[in-house]
């Protein structure tokens, strides 16, 4: 009996395909682990933020140091001006002491 083509159905069959052996560096390389992102730019960014705090913190030594200068200037000035009260106090006294002789 004559049967078409279009009825016969062929399979294929898979052709086997041999495991690709892999080479001792590829090996390594599929099983390495995750490298990190480039971590150059965070350590940049940590060494500009040491920087800018190493900054301030000459700011505010200086400051301090102006703050120290400050209270030493009015220091000296207090003690000029109580010496001078003094002198004008004890001239005061000897006036008064020779108007009332």
């Amino acid at each position: 009996m004559y049967c078409p083509n279009y009825t016969i159905k062929k399979v294929r069959k898979p052709k086997a395909t041999a495991k690709k052996k892999f080479t001792e560096f590829e090996t390594f390389a599929k099983n390495q682990p995750e490298m990190p992102d480039y971590t150059c730019p965070s350590i940049d960014e940590v060494l500009d933020w040491s920087h800018k705090i190493i900054d301030k913190m000459e700011e505010i030594r200086n400051a301090n140091s102006q703050l120290r200068d400050n209270a030493e200037y009015w220091k000296e000035s207090c003690e000029e001006m109580q010496e001078k009260i003094n002198e004008y106090t004890e001239l005061h006294e000897k006036i008064q002491k020779l108007l009332s002789d």
